[in-house]
């Protein structure tokens, strides 16, 4: 009976230790979920700044295009209104100085004739 007590000893201790292995797994598994969720929230709230972060870089990207656009037309719309004064100029001058504008004419398309032609040689 010594034997078969000291059997039942040691199989009640081998019992307690798997109890206390188990509980501690069991706790270690539960400490383990909890930081996964801690990490997965912290993910998600990372995820959710990028996403914030890359929409105010989109929005601040299209404001800048359209002020660029903006500027764009605005410098064509003064240098097409510059444009047209200057035409404009040019026709009243032929027209109030008809002689000096063909004379001005002419020596320029012969100053061109003459570039022209020497780097054609």
């Amino acid at each position: 009976m010594a034997t078969k007590s000291k059997v039942e000893d040691i199989a009640e201790k081998a019992s307690e230790a798997a109890e206390k292995a188990g509980a501690a797994a069991s706790e270690t598994i539960d400490q383990a979920r909890a930081k996964f969720a801690e990490v997965a929230d912290a993910a998600r709230r990372g995820s959710s700044k990028v996403r914030e972060a890359a929409g105010r870089a989109g929005t601040a990207a299209r404001e800048k295009a359209d002020v660029a656009v903006e500027q764009l037309r605005g410098g064509y719309d003064r240098v097409h209104k510059d444009f047209d004064k200057l035409r404009g100029d040019v026709e009243t001058y032929v027209r109030d100085n008809p002689s000096k504008s063909v004379l001005m004419a002419a020596g320029v398309g012969f100053l061109l004739g003459v570039l022209m032609r020497r780097r054609g040689d």
